[in-house]
């Protein structure tokens, strides 16, 4: 099962500046708009090594990536990030607003050995594009580090790694102390946090010597080593505070009012509990497949140029953030569809072939769009997804980072930082999906989620918005893929991809992959618009998907469509970086 590891982390130091005009959003968010916001923002913004620029004059010795390795070394040798003293986990929490409600989701920072697919103990659950993984492999191969963790999930009902890890973040003995501490302490640290100019930490400034791709043994930061924390002072790395139970050792409020929390664990007795309640474990990717399976393909990569040798590598390893299945905090959010280039489209006759399968409904929207929130929470009505569950409530929603795009494929984003409207989805999973013979979250056994009706929107232009309801559920598997679980064929975009994209527009695997017909967006009134405007001919707009069909999909062994799940907030990319050299 997966194997978690400590690591020197790589962080910022108060050279830098303040670290939230430092961090961005993951780079597949954003566009050439925002990325040029990230470039003015400050010298060290982490756009440079992450998603550098590209231009006309770029060659093989000059390009986004060799620019990126120049940086990356240029920075340690300034000190403008510096290591742990000593390998460390770290825990991580976002505060965030959706739906009008406040929430804090909890993770923890860790390297993670990396495991072939077929292996079963780190499991995808969405296909990826080739063209992305080769992006992100160039940028491994020149700058060897993972500069964003791959969002992980795991399952632990009883919430013990998550105590162990707030215990020792605390140093507090049980877990009401913690929270009590961190109710009390609440007010104590916001003035804290202004006094240390919002985002800076107590450190001293050093630097690090940089690495080369594919190089060392893994005996520097992967095995946990050295007790307790390092001594005050000590120069070139970051120093974790020390008392009976601390602030975090840094905390920002990002652009889109989202707070970020990290903690520094390195204490040799706690990593150890940690890594032994974390055995028997298995991982599901929520957010990052093109980057885990490019390390994959990095690690194979560097271990053929170092002649296979026994024993691992640094780049056997990949940074992850692994958040609990059953934290309160998570929130899975609907991707919405655009389409165009749909040559000779008939929106009235594609009404009529629609209403061969669904009940087609029109909706009367306004002309300022003011009701469309109503009619997103119809959509979950219908679906019978709302009431029985805290994941259908619609409010005054959740902002993506500011990052310009909300997945449009070149630079197509539409309404940058606006506030959507947007439905949640934070289910419990089903606890039986993680039981098998070797106890519980072992092996997941092929139980069907909570059965929902399909149920989605269309936007035609002009006003035209209407729902879709599949009449007849029970004729659901004679017409998806025989081939694919009971649980793959009920997903929403599974049916949608199926039954209208491909069977009634002719958007097939092969479209969706060239990008040439489908879009993929967050946005809500920003996708009406777009239609409107003549950008793209429709807008199909989904329910959440489950917490709980993502688990059992990925348990079968099975990918969803590409961007089946949108889980919120996006984790934030800056704050820990892994050296794998």
């Amino acid at each position: 099962m997966a194997k978690i590891f400590p690591f020197r982390g790589l962080r910022y130091t108060p050279a830098a500046g303040l670290l939230r005009d430092l961090v961005t959003p993951p780079y597949d968010v954003i566009d050439a708009a925002a990325q040029e916001k990230y470039y003015r923002r400050h010298l060290y913004n982490i756009i440079r090594l992450e998603y550098g620029r590209t231009g006309p004059e770029d060659t093989q010795t000059n390009n986004r990536y060799t620019r990126a390795a120049a940086d990356f070394a240029a920075w340690q040798e300034k000190g403008v990030l510096a290591p742990e003293a000593v390998p460390a986990l770290y825990r991580y929490e976002q505060e965030f607003t959706v739906a009008g409600h406040t929430r804090v989701r909890g993770g923890m920072i860790c390297a993670v050995r990396l495991e072939p697919y077929e292996n079963g103990v780190i499991l995808p659950h969405e296909e990826t594009l080739p063209k992305h993984k080769a992006d992100r492999l160039a940028l491994m191969q020149a700058c060897a580090a993972n500069f964003s963790p791959i969002f992980g999930l795991y399952a632990d009902p009883e919430m013990n790694v998550e105590a162990m890890l707030r215990r020792a973040a605390c140093r507090e003995p049980d877990e009401d102390g913690v929270q009590r501490a961190h109710n009390e302490g609440r007010a104590a640290r916001e003035a804290e946090r202004a006094g240390r100019a919002a985002g800076l930490w107590p450190s001293s400034v050093g630097g690090a010597a940089p690495g080369t791709a594919c190089s060392g043994r893994a005996g520097g930061g992967l095995p946990v080593s050295g007790g307790g924390h390092a001594t005050p002072g000590k120069t070139g790395v970051h120093v974790p505070l020390r008392s009976a139970c601390r602030a975090a050792d840094l905390e920002f409020t990002d652009e889109n009012e989202i707070t970020h929390r990290l903690w520094v664990v390195a204490g040799q007795d706690a990593i150890k509990k940690i890594q032994n309640a974390m055995d028997g474990r298995r991982i599901f990717i929520a957010d990052g497949h093109h980057r885990y399976e490019t390390a994959l393909q990095y690690s194979r990569l560097c271990r053929q140029a170092a002649g296979d040798p026994p024993g691992d590598l640094p780049t056997d390893y990949v940074m992850m953030t692994l958040v609990n299945l059953y934290d309160p905090g998570l929130v899975v959010l609907p991707t919405h569809r655009l389409v165009r280039n749909v040559a000779d489209l008939d929106v009235d006759r594609l009404l009529r072939e629609l209403g061969a399968l669904f009940t087609v409904d029109e909706y009367p929207l306004d002309a300022a769009y003011r009701n469309f929130p109503q009619f997103l929470a119809r959509l979950a009505e219908k679906a019978g997804l709302a009431g029985n569950t805290r994941a259908a409530a619609h409010g005054d929603g959740a902002r993506e980072h500011g990052a310009g795009r909300m997945d449009f494929p070149a630079g197509g984003g539409t309404a940058a930082g606006r506030s959507g409207n947007l439905p949640g989805a934070d289910f419990q999973p089903d606890p039986s999906h993680f039981r098998g013979p070797a106890g519980p979250a072992a092996v997941p056994v092929r139980n069907a989620p909570p059965p929902h009706r399909h149920v989605f929107g269309l936007y035609c232009g002009r006003g035209r918005l209407y729902t879709l309801a599949l009449q007849d559920e029970s004729a659901l598997p004679g017409l998806m893929p025989p081939e694919h679980s009971p649980a793959w064929q009920g997903l929403d975009v599974a049916v949608l991809h199926q039954l209208i994209l491909e069977n009634l527009l002719g958007i097939g695997g092969r479209e969706r992959a060239g990008e040439s017909h489908l879009t993929y967006t967050r946005e809500e009134t920003g996708a009406l618009d777009a239609v409107d405007n003549g950008e793209y001919q429709l807008a199909f707009f989904l329910n959440p998907t489950l917490v709980e069909e993502v688990t059992a999909v990925a348990g079968n062994g099975e990918k969803m469509p590409q961007k089946s799940t949108f889980f919120y907030p996006k984790l934030i990319t800056g704050l820990v970086i892994n050296k794998l050299s």
